[in-house]
Order: C-alpha cells, then sequence, then structure tokens
C-alpha cells in the first residue's frame, strides 16, 4: 500500500472513528437521560460545548473531503501518487490534528492552531495541484 492510498484510508477511518464517537456520545445521553433519539441538534449543542465542537469536527471532515479526499483519488486513479506520496502522511497528520484540536476548545490560541493546521493542509493541496500542472 503507498502512502497515498495509507493517507485515504486514514482520512475515511478517522470520519468515521468521529461518527462512532458522537454516536456512542448521544447513545450515553439517550441512556442516561431518555432524550428522544430524533430530539438532537445537528450541530450537538444542546448536548454539551464538547459535542457541539466534535460534531463541527466531524462536519470539518466532510467539507474538506472533496479537496483532501479527491486529490488523493485522483492520485490513485490516474497512477500519479509519486506526486502525493511524500506528504501524504503529512497531510493525514494535520487532518486528524485539526479534528483533535476542534474538539479539545474553541480558545483563540487552539483555533489558531487549528487553522495552521488547516493551512497546511491546504498547502499540500496546492503544492500537488502545481505539480499535476507543471
Amino acid at each position: 500500500m503507498t502512502q497515498t492510498e495509507l493517507a485515504l484510508l486514514g482520512f475515511i477511518s478517522w470520519f468515521i472513528f468521529l461518527v462512532i464517537a458522537i454516536e456512542i456520545y448521544r447513545t450515553i445521553v439517550v441512556v442516561k437521560t431518555g432524550k428522544a433519539v430524533n430530539s438532537f441538534s445537528l450541530s450537538g449543542a444542546d448536548i454539551s460545548p464538547l459535542m457541539e465542537r466534535l460534531s463541527r469536527a466531524h462536519a470539518n471532515c466532510y467539507e474538506s473531503f472533496p479537496f483532501l479526499g479527491g486529490t488523493l483519488l485522483f492520485s490513485i486513479s490516474t497512477a500519479s501518487q509519486e506526486i502525493t506520496n511524500s506528504l501524504a502522511l503529512y497531510l493525514l497528520a494535520a487532518r486528524i490534528a485539526q479534528s483533535l484540536l476542534h474538539a479539545a476548545s474553541s480558545s483563540n490560541i487552539i483555533v489558531q492552531c487549528r487553522f495552521l493546521c488547516f493551512c497546511a493542509q491546504i498547502g499540500i493541496v496546492c503544492y500537488w495541484l502545481s505539480q499535476y500542472f507543471l
């Protein structure tokens, strides 16, 4: 398995992990409080600040999939993984770090760190795209 393929599977696995974490949290709330399973807010704000941040981290993953996952898929489908392999795992690390920071806090310094992780992802993808077009 190439680093590009590993990064794509890692991204998908991370996304699934976040979904499972949300569902476990919601299940605990249902069992402990009797909250109706169809009454949860999409934002997670009705449960706790942590759940709201976790929901946003999850949403951020599917919002970024078109340019992150799409670029990795393009590389795999065109057999041009030599472009993406060297930075693929750094992309995945930045994506996971951004999600963890998103879930951890909404303090000013954490939001700035989260933005740096996002900038790293954008920078990596822009670098790859420049390699395809040059």
